[in-house]
């Protein structure tokens, strides 16, 4: 029997970059948020070290283990709006501006964080890291908060238990020291 594969997984998608306001290009969240970083990767050749995913888009079910309907709906809607109604949906939550491509991108990013663990749990990468925006771990269940419209952190960890048989995740910080669980 074949060794698994035992590198660490790279979640990364171009596409993703199309995430910025409209109307103020000088907004905290924009594309250099994905670009730089993947730049400097490349950069000390640590991009070729890892392996890359399979991209795959987050489901109504994945988005709905921590989010309501309705906040998906809200979401979705952004797709066909004008700018002008992107910027008022915008001016409802705390930093928080809606684009076209909101949606397709919020649910690419969590796509991918739910992918990389279930690739960790099938052995096929050690372990993984996603170069992703929007980000996610400010949304709350029927809120978009802090630039972020689904919980990704959340969600991901949810996806985690539910699938893999876990009975909590442990974080650790830099020490190692056990520090929280969900």
């Amino acid at each position: 029997m074949a060794s698994p594969c035992r590198r660490t997984g790279l979640g990364y998608d171009e596409t993703l970059a199309k995430h910025y306001s409209l109307w103020n290009p000088d907004f905290t969240e924009q594309p250099d948020r994905i670009l730089e970083p993947y730049d400097r990767c490349q950069l000390y050749n640590l991009i070729e070290r890892c392996q890359p995913i399979q991209h795959r888009i987050a489901s109504q079910e994945d988005m709905e283990l921590l989010h309501t309907k309705e906040h998906i709906e809200i979401l979705k809607s952004s797709e066909t709006m004008n700018e002008e109604e992107l910027k008022q949906l915008s001016t409802k939550y705390d930093y928080i501006y809606f684009h076209n491509d909101s949606y397709a991108n919020a649910r690419l990013a969590l796509g991918i964080c739910l992918q990389l663990i279930d690739d960790i749990f099938h052995n096929k990468i050690e372990n993984g890291f996603a170069i992703i925006r929007p980000p996610g771990h400010h949304a709350s269940r029927e809120e978009f908060n802090g630039y972020c419209y689904l919980n990704n952190a959340a969600i991901t960890a949810h996806h985690a238990l539910n699938n893999y048989g876990l009975k909590r995740l442990g974080c650790s910080s830099w020490s190692g020291d056990t520090t929280s669980f969900l």
